[in-house]
């Protein structure tokens, strides 16, 4: 890859716009993006944290793997490959993956289908039933998800 080679400010936009589509945890977005070259660095944002909803960071890493992915679709879209690594560099704490563009390289079929559902994914905030659910469900759901009594 010639380092002198830079993404053009189009190509930027693709990037950035599938990558800030990614679904993520809460929609708090966890992550940041750093072009160099050809080369796309996604770092964790440790400072989103969410205490009682994902205290071990665990739904926080998830949505950074779903950045992850909209990023080399994208960069599969603009008809480069997309080796990537996973942890690229320990010295770099945060850094969770790193894409490269390489080389041209011809998107698939299945690929482009995976790119352009990501301008259709949404969240869904409305109920998913017309009715409500029964009481007794709703008791035996507190009973079941209850700390154990020791």
């Amino acid at each position: 890859m010639d380092p002198t080679e830079r993404w053009s400010e189009d190509d930027t936009a693709v990037l950035a716009a599938a990558f800030t589509r990614a679904p993520s945890v809460h929609n708090s977005q966890p992550w940041t993006l750093r072009l160099s070259g050809r080369r796309a660095v996604v770092h964790e944002r440790v400072d989103v944290v969410l205490p009682r909803h994902d205290p071990l960071g665990r739904d926080r890493l998830i949505s950074c793997g779903a950045a992850v992915t909209n990023l080399r679709l994208a960069v599969r879209r603009l008809g480069w490959a997309a080796p990537w690594r996973q942890f690229p560099d320990p010295a770099a704490p945060g850094a969770l993956a790193e894409v490269d563009a390489p080389a041209p390289a011809p998107i698939t079929d299945t690929e482009l289908a995976a790119y352009r559902a990501i301008a259709r994914r949404h969240s869904h905030r409305g109920p998913f039933a017309d009715r409500p659910v029964a009481p007794a469900l709703v008791d035996a759901l507190r009973v079941a998800a209850a700390p154990p009594r020791c």
